[in-house]
């Protein structure tokens, strides 16, 4: 996965490294088609393309209310977990 290369990149440099992941969804969920173009490639939300796709497909907006409810609470576990890392050092 992306975290391989920075990994290695720590180990050709003799540094410890350590790869804390959330995961926002389970096994058996995929993202609904069209959510993935609601964000750009550098991140950034598109909020006139969100509220057009909601429009046009408003059964959506229950499933991006999950996806988001996954992904705070993913976030949230890597935040604690990062939080006593730095506790322990």
């Amino acid at each position: 996965m992306e975290s391989a290369v920075i990994l290695a990149a720590a180990r050709e440099r003799g540094l410890a490294a350590i790869v804390v992941r959330g995961v926002s969804d389970t096994a058996d969920q995929s993202l609904p088609l069209g959510l993935a173009t609601l964000v750009d490639a550098g991140g950034q939300s598109r909020p006139a393309r969100a509220v057009a796709l909601i429009l046009r497909r408003p059964a959506l907006l229950g499933q991006a209310w999950a996806l988001r409810r996954g992904t705070l609470l993913a976030l949230t576990a890597v935040a604690v977990v990062v939080r006593e890392l730095g506790e322990t050092g």
